[in-house]
Formats: structure tokens, C-alpha cells, sequence
């Protein structure tokens, strides 16, 4: 059975790092960028992300 999730937003990477937690422990599962490519850097971009029942990411638009 999946543990408990945490997600980070890392502001400085534009990311989102994605954490289980089993038991005191912490797994990191998978870290997603929402930069858009080729984008100006000085545009604030963002992302919606999915994520299934099972932790895994859906979509990301």
C-alpha cells in the first residue's frame, strides 16, 4: 500500500519534488520542472499536475 505523499515546490528550480512516507522514512518518488521551454525567464509560468491514486503523475500542463 502506497504511505503517505509530500510534495515540495522547489521555487529557485521551478520544480516539484514528490515524497512518500513509509514508516518514518522518506522515499523521493520523482521531481517534475514546470519551466516552460524557451520561455522568458522574467514571465512567471506555472503548471497543473495530476496525480493518480497511486502517486503517479498523470498530466502535466
Amino acid at each position: 500500500s502506497t504511505g503517505n505523499l509530500a510534495y515540495v515546490m522547489n521555487e529557485l528550480e521551478m520544480s516539484v519534488s514528490v515524497y512518500e512516507i513509509n514508516e518514518g522514512t522518506l522515499s523521493h518518488l520523482e521531481t517534475i520542472s514546470y519551466t516552460v521551454a524557451g520561455a522568458d525567464p522574467s514571465v512567471q509560468t506555472g503548471a497543473e499536475i495530476e496525480v493518480g491514486r497511486n502517486g503517479n503523475f498523470l498530466t502535466l500542463t
